[in-house]
Order: C-alpha cells, then structure tokens, then sequence
C-alpha cells in the first residue's frame, strides 16, 4: 500500500475514485501518491488528479478522464449515458500544462532553492474505454496513456510507462529530488501569527462607533446654558466638548474651546471649526500680549508656579477690562477637573453675558492630579456619563482596578488585548523592553509608527530614555516628522489625549508620578493596547 496524500476530500468523479483505490491496492508501501493537487497561477487554476512518485524512477502526472471520450480533430468531448456531446479541454493539453503549472511553482520554492526542480511526465487516463491500438495523434502518443485494462495490472502499466520516459527522457529523480518534491507538495501544516496591527485597527473602528453614539448625549442638555458633564476617562468628554463648540459655532456663536493641556489644545486647534481652542494659560497669555501687558514667567520653581496659579488669571482679567468689547457668547471647558476655582471666575468675565453666558465643563474627577474642579455657580447637579467608549474592555478593567472604580462598558466594546505588564531591573534593562516593544509591534506586527505613544511617568528629562532617544530604526520624539518617529511624552503633557497603543514606562513607585490616579489617567491614554514597563522593585 502506498503513502497517500490528500488534497481533494469531497465531490470526487467516481473515475478518480476508482482509480485511488486500485493505486492504493496495488502499488509499492515506498511509493508515493499526491491526490487533488490544486495549482494556483493567476488568473487560472491547475489541478494534478494524482502525481505518482517512485522513489527509484521519478514522478508522473497523471489526468483521469472517466466516461466515453470523443475526439474531432483538435476538439474533445466527453459522451453522457443519453449520448450528448459536451466539449470538454484536451486532457494532454490539460495534463501538460498541470505539469508546467507545477514546475514553475517548485522553482520559486523553499524546497528547490538555487537548484533545478525535477522533471514530471504527463500522463492520461481513460478508466472507462478499452485499449485500442491505433494512432491517437502525434500530440497524443498511446504510450503514455492509461486505458480500462491498466487497472487490473496498475503497477505493470505505470512501470512500462516510466521506463518509456526514462528511456526517451533522461534519468531519473535522485532521493534528494524525490525529498524536495514531496515536502514542496505535502499539504502544509503551519499558524500563521494573528496580526496586532489588524486587531488594533478592527478595535479602533468598534470603539469609533461607540464614541459616535455618544454624541446624542447633547440633545438632553440642548436648553442648558450652563452645564456640567462628569464622566470618567474615556467617556467621551473631549469629543462632546468639540461637538458643543461646532453646534454652537454653527448657530452663529463666538465660542472658546479650552482645556488645561497645552498638546491637547494644540489638537484641538487644528480640527476647530468655526471657533477658537486653547489651553487656558495659552488663552491668558494671547489676551495679555493682546492687550500690552507683559506675560513673562519668573525664574525659580516656586515662583513659576505662583504666576501659572495666580498671576496669570490676574492678568486674563486685567486684559478683559482693557477689551471689553472682545467677549465670547460661550465658553466650552475640557479637563475641568484641572481647573483652579478662581480661574473659572476669569472665564465668566470673558464672556459677553456674565451671567446667562452659556458655560459648559466636562470633567472627570478621577483625573484631578493638580487640585481643581468645576466652579459652584453650575445651577444643576452634575450631568454624568457612564459608558466608556474609548477603551477595549481590558484596558477599561485594568483602569478602573487602579482606583477601584467601576466603568460601564458598552456590549459592542471589543474585549481587545491583554495589557501587558513588564518588569526591570536596571535603567538599561527598561531602555532595552523599549527598543524591542518597538520593533515587535512595528517591524513584526506591522503597527504603524504613527499610532504609538511612549509615555514617561516622569517629565522626558528624568526618564531611564532621556539619554536614548535613538532605539534601533526608531527616534523619540515631541513631534513625529518621519514615519519611523514615535511620540516620547511624559503622561502629564499627554494627558487629555490618546493613542491606539501607549507604552507606559518608567513606573518606579513615585507617589509624586506613579500614584494610582497618575496610573489611571496614563492607562486610559490607550485605545486598543497598553504595555506597561514596572521597575521590580516597585512592584515587589
């Protein structure tokens, strides 16, 4: 019994049928027979019925042609039980270019690299019709033809038609061919790796249309003109807040969009349509210079801090008392919970109408990591989303485990990857993770650079990569210029943003940096995958 190989399984031609099993019955245990051979070559297929190989002699390629077979000069057809005609390819045709099919594919494989591949000898079969004696044609000599006899004797008939070749053709196989052949033809066996770079883009789109969904959440607070939205990261803050400041803008408002983070702003400032986005120190200062006032911060830390805290909104309402006339009909707030109290009360006075000037704020606070929050004056209770809609499941899980708070998520919401938690030693150790995380997620999983973000929980001067901006293929950079660019921010300056992929590092246990709340608002960052670099000791 021979070693069959299967790529055909089901609908076979009782022809091919008949045909296996008298090769299984009859030929040598060292033979080889490869049924169903499919070949795919653009724009058609080629399929070998059965590839016969003798170890000692070689290969044959044979094309099983069952039922009454008529030929009319170039024409074939085959003859129903009703005795219609239907036109069928020249099996010697069909058989032969299986064959050159076969052979152009085991050239380019692994298998035959940098040597020839072997030759294969067509052959056809006609299990159905008795053997006649006449010419068949000069394309078609009768010694390579298999007819309904053959099959008492398949070993005699296929031994006669090798030493016909062998013969008329040269030698055969050698075992190192035969070995070549067989491995190139096998059906493989093999996974091929899931693709990160697919199953982040498939959970971006998921969370995309939960965030859309959000949106509908303004139409309850259309009449509010003043308003306050709480809601925990990812809810869909800043993306309400933007399309408040649209529909406004739209309606014919002067509106002001701000928010605490100065990259966040920047953002924000290139998709605004028909309204002003800034950040609020970024607002301070443009309406101080606007007016002729000085807007320099001291040297020193203590004092630097003073003048961002006190005497820049000073110096808003110094500006606004010069600019009476340069007021806004609304004023739109995100990362609220950043927000000193006084400052809120230097953002009415910017408004046209103080006191029915429509002022909305979103906040979370959970993410209050400088000691702010929305102003009292809010005449309702705080309006409170619940859904996250910008995190896979994972990632949402593993946030609100930092603080032991629950998020709703919605059904749709994608369970997404694992979060990958890593631990080092030394600074080198975590600058090494870095370099091959990149080269992971960007040469082998196919992610593109564009849609990473490493993020210190330091500021990027005292982070282990401050000295090592240059990782293998990679730079870290402030601002991405190449394709081969990966944004290095500390969490704070990215507070606010986002990323389909955040690697999270220099997490040493600072209660100054890596609190939990630190660590929240940094998970959150992420949309579809978070890896997280935990110096050991910290973590033990």
């Amino acid at each position: 019994m021979p070693r069959i190989v299967e790529w055909a399984t089901t609908d076979l031609p009782a022809s091919e049928r008949r045909f296996l099993a008298v090769a299984n019955s009859d030929l040598p245990d060292h033979w080889t027979v490869i049924h169903g051979l499919r070949i795919r070559q653009p724009p058609t297929d080629r399929e070998v019925d059965f590839l016969v190989v003798d170890p000692a002699r070689g290969a044959l390629a044979i094309e099983v042609k069952g039922g009454r077979i008529e030929r009319r000069g170039k024409d074939w057809f085959s003859v129903d039980g009703g005795g219609e005609r239907h036109a069928i390819k020249p099996p010697v045709e069909q058989v032969n270019a299986a064959v050159y099919a076969m052979r152009n594919w085991l050239r380019d494989s692994v298998s035959f690299r940098g040597r020839r591949p072997p030759k294969v000898h067509a052959v056809v079969a006609f299990p159905d019709l008795v053997r006649t004696h006449r010419e068949l044609g000069p394309d078609f000599p009768t010694d390579t033809v298999l007819f309904s006899d053959d099959l008492h004797d398949l070993r005699g008939a296929l031994d006669r038609i090798f030493e016909t070749y062998l013969m008329s053709r040269g030698t055969a196989l050698s075992k190192a061919d035969v070995d070549a052949l067989l491995r190139a033809l096998e059906p493989p066996s093999y996974t091929l790796k899931a693709s990160v770079a697919a199953r982040v883009d498939r959970n971006r789109d998921a969370i995309e249309r939960l965030t859309g969904d959000q949106a509908r959440t303004l139409d309850f607070l259309e009449m509010q003109r003043r308003a306050a939205i709480e809601g925990a990261a990812g809810t869909g803050k800043t993306v309400l807040a933007e399309l408040k400041a649209e529909r406004l803008a739209g309606a014919g408002q002067r509106v002001l969009l701000l928010c605490f983070n100065q990259a966040l702003a920047e953002w924000l400032a290139s998709r605004a349509r028909g309204f002003e986005a800034k950040s609020f120190h970024g607002f301070c200062s443009a309406r101080a210079l606007k007016a002729g006032i000085d807007f320099v911060a001291p040297k020193g830390a203590k004092r630097r801090e003073e003048f961002w805290e006190d005497t820049a909104p000073s110096l808003l309402l110094d500006a606004l008392e010069k600019q009476p006339e340069d007021r806004y009909d609304a004023i739109i707030v995100d990362e609220g919970q950043d927000f000193r109290p006084h400052w809120w009360l230097a953002l009415e006075s910017a408004l046209s109408d103080e006191r029915d000037g429509i002022l909305f704020a979103f906040f979370d606070p959970n993410q209050d990591i400088y000691g702010g929050g929305p102003p009292d004056a809010f005449p309702t209770p705080p309006f409170v989303l619940t859904r996250n809609c910008r995190n896979t499941r994972r990632i949402a899980s593993y946030a609100a485990g930092l603080l032991n708070v629950s998020f709703e998520v919605s059904p749709d919401a994608p369970d997404g990857e694992r979060v990958e938690s890593l631990r080092y030693g030394k600074a080198d150790e975590m600058v090494g993770q870095v370099r091959r995380l990149l080269h992971r997620l960007v040469v082998e999983e196919r992610v593109a650079a564009a849609r990473i973000a490493v993020l210190s929980t330091h500021a990027t001067d005292r982070s282990h990569l401050a000295r090592r901006r240059r990782l293998g293929n990679f730079d870290l950079v402030q601002r991405r210029r190449k394709s081969t660019d990966i944004l290095f921010t500390s969490l704070h300056k990215f507070k606010g943003l986002e990323s389909d992929v955040v690697i999270l590092t220099d997490v040493d246990g600072n209660p100054k940096s890596c609190s939990d709340r630190h660590l929240y608002v940094a998970a959150t960052r992420a949309r579809a995958l978070l890896i997280v670099l935990e110096d050991a000791k910290a973590a033990a």
